[in-house]
């Protein structure tokens, strides 16, 4: 298994540069915004680190993506995280991606928009197996008429059955684009705000 609580640094993680947003890594007693969370979750602390980004101010469909390191998933692999998203409106949208290319197709597992006010969600995704895989996290600002918020991350571990990886994902067939992957419509709207793909719903 390996973690990180982002109390020294992103460890295994980094960001996507050459997007509009990016997650920052800081002190939760260095946000002064009202959605802002107060203490991490790792310590529940305001001394405490965390990663978040602020959608407040950012134009539609603007987002920030973290990629983990490559792993190797077995059966059983699973992420395990915490959320925070917090707005008077939206604060945006939180998925959950993987993909097998470095600029290839993701496929996406998880997604909320849901607004938890001040409190800390944790949340456990599966991961498909077979092929050395990367996480993508992305935020993106759904311009839904609100005026943004927080929306922050800690404790991501991954189970003992992802295998970290130092090999490379192969580039892909795909060409390159600085545009996320488009969402795919819900197939079902849970009542807490998130989404089960089209893919995944089961029909009679």
């Amino acid at each position: 298994m390996f973690s990180c609580n982002f109390e020294q640094d992103f460890c295994v993680f980094s960001n996507i540069y050459g997007v509009p947003l990016q997650f920052q890594r800081t002190r939760a007693f260095h946000l002064v915004d009202d959605y802002a969370p107060e203490r991490d979750h790792t310590l529940n602390t305001q001394s405490g680190a965390l990663i978040y980004v602020n959608t407040i101010g950012s134009v539609k469909d603007s987002y920030a993506q973290l990629r983990s390191t490559r792993y190797m998933p077995s059966a059983n692999c699973k992420v395990r995280f915490y959320y925070y998203i917090n707005s008077a409106t939206t604060a945006g949208q939180l998925t959950v991606m993987t993909r097998t290319e470095s600029v290839g197709y993701t496929t996406i597992l998880w997604s909320s928009s849901k607004v938890l006010g001040e409190h800390w969600e944790r949340q456990e995704v599966s991961l498909p197996t077979g092929q050395l895989s990367e996480i993508l996290f992305e935020v993106k600002n759904l311009g839904d008429g609100g005026g943004g918020g927080i929306i922050a991350l800690d404790d991501i571990s991954f189970s003992n059955e992802c295998q970290k990886s130092d090999s490379y994902l192969p580039y892909g067939t795909s060409t390159p684009t600085l545009q996320p992957v488009t969402t795919p419509s819900c197939g079902f709207q849970c009542k807490d705000g998130s989404c089960i793909v089209k893919e995944k719903v089961k029909t009679k």
